[in-house]
């Protein structure tokens, strides 16, 4: 489960992380779409389940600014 505290003990031991997001019902989810530059996804080539393991890949990437430092 993603919480504030679990966030704040992975960032004290100097890792990074990713958090999924639901698509629906998410006022900033727009925000963040719009944030994403077509030229910079990056193909995850093993996917995020077998029905995504294709050639090319189905599962693309990129990091975008979520507004809050860290």
């Amino acid at each position: 489960m993603v919480t504030e505290e679990d966030i704040r003990q992975l960032l004290d031991a100097g890792h990074g992380y990713l958090v999924g997001v639901k698509r629906r019902n998410n006022a900033q989810l727009a925000r963040w779409l719009e944030a994403v530059d077509g030229e910079k996804l990056v193909d995850c080539p093993v996917g995020v389940s077998a029905s995504e393991k294709s050639d090319p890949p189905r599962t693309r990437v990129q990091e975008v600014p979520s507004g809050k430092e860290g």
